[in-house]
């Protein structure tokens, strides 16, 4: 008799291959490097798909993806190549199955500086958050929409739906990236205005005003930008400690604690 006490779900799963991966892989040395990580990198995804065949699970080839990142020297500076430069053929796996009938399905080879969901953040692994803008871009529409479609004195419920759910979409992504003020304007400046009007403001209000600490005379309404520092500030790591000690040396050189 067979009893199942608990199911497991796996989702937003990372697998990384480094050098000495590749190495001890068992692979030809005389194969160029681009090719030995192509069939390490495919043997090690069919792998765990059968860790999740043998565990009761599957593995959802549609939402599988990976990168194959090389660089180029062009004399002047690095530049990612394109995959069509790197010569190979996509990466496929064979689903298991109880009576072997599977059969090879490609797994999604995107390019370097495309953008992909992961961990609801869209990250590139050559750094471009463009994607990103877009997504946010489009939860701002929405969320215009929404204030349309609300009772127009209904001005409580507009606030809570920019505190509590608009700006947590917007921040929650924005961990992934480290964007700068210049970045993300394009999106403070319409927020501005509907924050402007739900407070019964003239949408030409100094924004100074507007984004000050309630401690210097302004309403508190802090700017997507400094929202998004301080999130990286709580998180533990590089940008982390990055941020803290430049802000240390800038208080020594302003002579502040």
């Amino acid at each position: 008799t067979f009893y199942r006490w608990v199911s497991g779900f796996s989702d937003d799963m990372s697998l990384f291959l480094n050098e000495l991966g590749v190495k001890s892989s068992g692979l030809a040395s005389d194969l160029p490097i681009v090719q030995r990580v192509k069939h390490v990198l495919q043997a090690n995804l069919q792998r765990y798909e059968e860790y999740f065949f043998t565990a009761g699970g599957s593995l959802n080839v549609k939402k599988c993806f990976y990168y194959l990142v090389g660089f180029e020297w062009t004399g002047t500076a690095w530049r990612y190549q394109s995959n069509s430069e790197l010569g190979l053929d996509p990466v496929s796996i064979t689903l298991t199955t109880l009576d072997a009938s599977g059969t090879p399905q490609d797994v999604q080879w995107c390019e370097a500086t495309d953008a992909q969901r992961t961990s609801g953040s869209f990250i590139a692994p050559d750094g471009s958050s463009n994607r990103q803008m877009d997504i946010l871009d489009g939860h701002l529409k929405t969320w215009q929409q929404c204030l349309k479609n609300m009772n127009f004195s209904n001005l409580h419920a507009k606030w809570l739906s920019f505190t509590k759910v608009f700006t947590k979409k917007v921040l929650y992504p924005l961990i992934g990236h480290s964007c700068s003020l210049e970045d993300l304007q394009p999106l403070q400046q319409p927020v501005d205005r509907e924050v402007l009007h739900l407070l019964g403001l003239n949408e030409h209000f100094p924004r100074a005003v507007l984004h000050a600490p309630l401690i210097y005379g302004g309403l508190g309404c802090a700017t997507i930008h400094a929202q998004h520092v301080v999130e990286h500030i709580r998180e533990n790591g590089q940008i982390q400690e990055a941020l803290l000690a430049s802000m240390s040396t800038t208080q020594l050189e302003c002579g502040v604690s």
